[in-house]
């Protein structure tokens, strides 16, 4: 089974928990990102291979997460 988790905050701690998910929590899927700086979220999405969210609502209402 896969749990897909949203990471709210792309600053240095959201990307260290956001690459954790991604790369090495076994049973875990990095579902998406949001930031209030969407440029930092877009950037880490692309090379984590995930959605960017619109707004921390739209994260925690997506089916995906």
């Amino acid at each position: 089974m896969t749990i897909s988790i949203g990471v709210l905050g792309t600053g240095r701690i959201g990307v260290m928990h956001a690459e954790l998910i991604a790369q090495r929590v076994p049973g875990a899927r990095l579902a998406g990102v949001y930031d209030v700086v969407a440029d930092s979220a877009k950037q880490l999405a692309q090379r984590l291979g995930c959605t960017t969210f619109a707004s921390p609502d739209a994260l925690m209402a997506s089916k995906d997460v």
